[in-house]
């Protein structure tokens, strides 16, 4: 059973705001969890050229990323 994006956590941001970080992900709040997100989305907020370093988890069994 896939599980659902229930919450999405954003860590160690500086400089920049949380909206910047949401919209170039490639999934949302009650999503179906897909294993190939979190390179889509490490490389897509790499590519913004804002950001040192980037990681992404897969979400918790509770649907936490």
């Amino acid at each position: 059973m896939p599980v659902q994006v229930s919450d999405i956590h954003i860590m160690g941001l500086k400089y920049s705001h949380e909206r910047l970080v949401l919209r170039e992900l490639p999934f949302s709040l009650g999503s179906n969890w897909n294993p190939d997100y979190i390179a889509i989305s490490e490389r897509r907020l790499r590519n913004l050229g804002v950001f040192s370093e980037v990681h992404m988890q897969a979400p918790t069994d509770d649907g936490v990323v």
